[in-house]
Parts: C-alpha cells; sequence; structure tokens
C-alpha cells in the first residue's frame, strides 16, 4: 500500500508540473490534495491492517489515527458537494468514537486479538468500549466511505468517475431482467424487459414488506430471494416463485442474517447465515421440509454455490478473518479448501454459475479500483477473464448463457445512487443501460413481463 501510495501521488496534476494545474504561487489544486489524501490514507491502511499493528506503541497508533483524521478533514475541505463533505463528515465522526476503544483493545487485549485475527479487533473487543448504536454508525459510515473510493478512483482511473459507454450494436436476448430498486421509493423487486422499458413492480408475498437479492433457478424461471418484514414481528427469510403465479415464503427466521440466496439443480435453497463475533458463517439449506445449517471449512465466506456434479463453491472465503478472500473448491469431506481464483488484494463474490455449469460469474472487488470489476471463472483450469473493468455488483447470467445482467456504478456517487443495470455478452462486448434509475441485483428469467397490479 505505501508503494501505491507514491505511484498515485506521483500521477497528481500538482506533482511539480505548473502546467498541471499547480505552481509555487497558487499552491496545491483540489486533485492535488485528494491524491495526497488518498496516499495517506493507503499509509494508515497498510499500518493498521497487517500484523505490523501488534508491534506499534499506543502512541504510534494514535498518530496513525491522526495522520487518517487529517486525510479526511482535507478531503471534505475539497468536497464538491454539501452530500460528499457530509458523508466524510460522517465518517470522521464515527472513526473518533471507535479509536479509544481500538487503542484499548490492542494495549489491553493485544495477545487475545492476534489470535484470530487484527481485523477482528473492531468487531469483537470495541462491543465493551462502545454502545451497539456507535459500532453500527462506525461500520455504516466505513462501508458507505464512498468519497474515498472517489480519491483512488480519481488518482488511478478517473474515468470510473462516470459510467462506461454503451454499445448498442446487435440486438439483446429477450427476457425479463428482475432486480432491486434502490431509490428509497417503491423499493423491492421490480422487472423490466431485457431490450430495455418500464419496470413493473413485483408484488411480495401477503404479510411481508419486500423482496430483494433474487437469483434464478436453472430452469430460468424459478426465483428465490430474500423476503424482509418489519413492525412488530421483524423477520427475513426465502421466497420462492415465478412472475405469473407470485411468491411463497419457505423458511424465516428473527434471529439470524441471511444473505445470497440460491437454488440449486436439485431444487433445494441455499444461503449464507452470518455470524457474529468470533461465530463462522454458515451455509444455510432448505431441502423441502429439512433445514440445517452446516459449519464449513471457511470461518468465513459470503456466497455459496453448488456445481451439477455436487461441487461446493464458497466466494470471499478464508479460514480466519485476517485474510483476504478468495473464490475456493471445499473437497468433498467438507475439511480443506483448494483456491481456485483470489488476486492479491482483491475480495471475489460469486454471483451465478452459467446455465452449463463451467463458468462463474465473480464480482471483484480490491484494494485499487482500477483492479475490480465483474470476472469470468472457468471452473475447470480457475482461470479468470475480467470482462467489465468498472465498479460491479451482482451479475447473472441469461438463460441462453450468452448474455449477463449485472449491475455498474460509476464511482462520483454513493452506490445506493450510482449502481444501475446494465447487459453485456460473456465476451464483454454490447454493454448497454437497461434502468438507469438506482437499482441493482439483477437476475434474467425467460418469462414475460409480470401484468401491474393496482
Amino acid at each position: 500500500m505505501l508503494v501505491l501510495g507514491s505511484l498515485v501521488l506521483a500521477a497528481c496534476s500538482g506533482s511539480g508540473d505548473e502546467s498541471a494545474g499547480s505552481s509555487p504561487t497558487t499552491g496545491p489544486s483540489d486533485d492535488d490534495v485528494r491524491c495526497e489524501a488518498n496516499s495517506a490514507i493507503d499509509e494508515v491502511f497498510e499500518a493498521l491492517s497487517t500484523p505490523a499493528v501488534f508491534d506499534l506503541s499506543e502512541s504510534r497508533i494514535e498518530e496513525v489515527f491522526a495522520q487518517r483524521r487529517a486525510a479526511i478533514r482535507a478531503l471534505a475541505d475539497v468536497a464538491e458537494s454539501d452530500a460528499e463533505a457530509s458523508a466524510l463528515d460522517e465518517l470522521d465522526d464515527n472513526y473518533r468514537v471507535v479509536e479509544s476503544a481500538y487503542v484499548e483493545a490492542l494495549t489491553e487485549h493485544g495477545d487475545e486479538v492476534e489470535e484470530f485475527g487484527y481485523l477482528w479487533a473492531f468487531d469483537v473487543f470495541t462491543s465493551g468500549g462502545v454502545s451497539p448504536e456507535e459500532s453500527e454508525a462506525y461500520f455504516a459510515a466505513r462501508d458507505g466511505g464512498w468519497p474515498l473510493l472517489k480519491a483512488a478512483s480519481l488518482c488511478s482511473r478517473p474515468e470510473l468517475l462516470d459510467l462506461p459507454d454503451e454499445d448498442l450494436d446487435g440486438d439483446v436476448e429477450p427476457g425479463t431482467i428482475v432486480f432491486d430498486r434502490l431509490d428509497g421509493e417503491d423499493t423491492g423487486l421490480w422487472a423490466v424487459p431485457s431490450t430495455g422499458g418500464e419496470p413493473v413492480q413485483v408484488d411480495a408475498p401477503d404479510g411481508w414488506d419486500d423482496l430483494d437479492e433474487p437469483t434464478v433457478a436453472r430452469d430460468g424461471t424459478t426465483i428465490v430471494a430474500i423476503a424482509r418484514r418489519g413492525g412488530e414481528s421483524p423477520a427475513v427469510g426465502l421466497a420462492t416463485g415465478v412472475l405469473s403465479d407470485g411468491f411463497t415464503v419457505r423458511y424465516e427466521t428473527s434471529d439470524a442474517r441471511i444473505a445470497c440466496p440460491r437454488i440449486t439443480s436439485d431444487g433445494v435453497l441455499m444461503a449464507t447465515q452470518f455470524g457474529h463475533g468470533t461465530q463462522p458463517n454458515l451455509l444455510l439449506t432448505i431441502d423441502g421440509d429439512d433445514v440445517s445449517t452446516t459449519e464449513t471449512p471457511a470461518s468465513d465466506f459470503y456466497c455459496a454455490e453448488r456445481t451439477p456434479d455436487g461441487e461446493l463453491l464458497l466466494g470471499a472465503a478464508s479460514r480466519d478473518r485476517n485474510e483476504y478472500g478468495d473464490f475456493v473448491r471445499v473437497d468433498e469431506g467438507r475439511s480443506s479448501l483448494t483456491v481456485l481464483y483470489g488476486p492479491e488484494n482483491c475480495r471475489g463474490v460469486p454471483s451465478g454459475l452459467s446455465p452449463d455449469g463451467q463458468f462463474e460469474l465473480l464480482v471483484q472487488t480490491c484494494d485499487s479500483p482500477a483492479d475490480s470489476g465483474l470476472v469470468l471463472i472457468d471452473l475447470a483450469t480457475g482461470d479468470g477473464e475480467r470482462i467489465v473493468g468498472w465498479p460491479s455488483a451482482v451479475a447473472q447470467w441469461s438463460p441462453s448463457g450468452d448474455w449477463i445482467t449485472l449491475g455498474i456504478a460509476s464511482t462520483d456517487r454513493p452506490l445506493s445512487e450510482a449502481t444501475s443495470v446494465w447487459v453485456v455478452r460473456r465476451d464483454g462486448t454490447g454493454l448497454r443501460q437497461i434502468v438507469d434509475g438506482p437499482s441493482s441485483w439483477p437476475t434474467w428469467v425467460s418469462d414475460e413481463l409480470p401484468t401491474p397490479t393496482g
């Protein structure tokens, strides 16, 4: 990371070249400030996110935190909008809440923290130093730190601040794309023709607020999605259905967080059930009336896939939370992992098996925005080909396997505002936008668009 910081700093417009917008009399440009702040934040990450953190004194850790605060304040001073400045203020405020608890965790419990991973220090030991509300606010602010991503993009690939150019050559495979609407109004599942058009809302099951995270089965029509309910009896569940007939909730829980629903080739439902603190993530399966949770060799993973041959694949998977997660294959005895694909400093979330079961779509998020995007993995060889080099959200196949639908975002706004639904051929050509409003988690079905209700 320190090397990266020096490289991006050299690429800034104000690194000594007056023609690039900076001079001894005018001082650094706003872009120079952003790049310098990005370099400083890289150095902070390097200092706090490797085992070397256990060798730092309390005073040195506090100096590192001060460096990060100064960088965030510098970014806030050159923010281009009130929303961006507000996001940085919130990030700064919530970092400050946790910093003292983090220092205490390392100085008083360093040996314990080191046993199960330096990245867990916030998760575990700050729970005694900050309130649950403060902890939740910290993680929300950190995960939503889009201005930091914007600064990193500016210094490495400025084109990522905009959406990619469309390629309108040729016709798109007919069908319907079901997606999550993210604009805060009329959230839940919507459907739109794969060729574009007016979206139609998909009804949630009776007694449930909405559906999200849809995934289609290999038959091209059956969908599994996360059902959500708030109010006096909050719950999450797994619902299945087809567009023409509606959805039925097959499983629900009020005491667990689940995500990444899947339907296997033999109709078994799968999802990831997230652990808390030192508890591992579990594989949730629903086979008819049989509901079970299984611990895998990975204590941390996001999505799980099962191939037609019965192989279990895990994404963003690692044996402990010290490590970046890889895309892995689990052996038959469910005791060991084999890495299929895992670039350094990147995490890959599997989005969907190809209809022939030979390829996996992997949404790759890396420390450097320049390395992120949508990757096509050959399961036989583990080779990966990046077919979209833009910040990407969940992607899934068309029924034929010739096209892919995915979320794409620019890095100049929060993901909930910037992500929209696109389609692309499996070779990376034909990229075009289908839904231009905030939208994500698309899945492609062969059904026709449902008739609007009401």
